[in-house]
């Protein structure tokens, strides 16, 4: 799994350039740049970090309020499960919180990206978030396929927990519960 976990590292990083450059007029073409890249291990758009390539600089107030913004920091990620699927073949459920958590107040587990290998190359190919009102992981983009949900995935054959979320409703429940 070092490779799922290094295939995140990457993306992971790259997200945080992306929002760094997304708060300077300067770096408008780097920001479009490193989406592009990223998009390039999606299954589709929907699968991925909300992060929308665009088509003109945003308005300059916008990077007024932006300018001495701190560099975002980085997602964390909780733990990785891998699963056997008739689709993919393997399939790993990468368990993470939202993009730029800048305090432990919201290192809190709400997004799991499902990974497979397609032609040699791994994507992301669905992304769930967690609702926090229920617990319940809801499908957010992808493979619209059925079988590519938390609840129908099976039994893991393998996990590693890389840290704890923070302690919230269930999110400290659902990074112990074996899926």
């Amino acid at each position: 799994m070092k490779n799922i976990k290094d295939f995140l590292d990457f993306l992971f990083e790259r997200e945080q350039e992306a929002l760094n450059a997304d708060n300077y007029k300067e770096d408008f073409q780097k920001y479009n740049s490193i989406v592009e890249e990223i998009q390039t291990h999606l299954y589709n758009i929907s699968a991925g970090f909300n992060l929308p390539i665009l088509k003109k600089p945003k308005p300059d107030f916008f990077y007024l309020k932006t300018k001495n913004k701190v560099f975002p920091a980085r997602r964390y990620l909780f733990k990785i499960s891998q699963y056997d699927n008739k689709k993919y073949n393997t399939i790993w459920a990468c368990y993470t919180s939202e993009s730029d958590p800048t305090s432990d107040k919201v290192k809190m587990l709400t997004t799991c990206f499902l990974i497979a290998e397609i032609n040699n190359e791994l994507k992301i190919i669905v992304k769930n978030r967690r609702n926090l009102d229920n617990d319940k992981w809801e499908f957010f983009g992808g493979d619209d396929d059925k079988t590519l949900r938390l609840h129908a995935l099976g039994q893991p054959k393998e996990i590693i927990r890389y840290m704890e979320p923070l302690e919230d409703e269930g999110g400290l429940k659902l990074y112990k519960k074996d899926m």
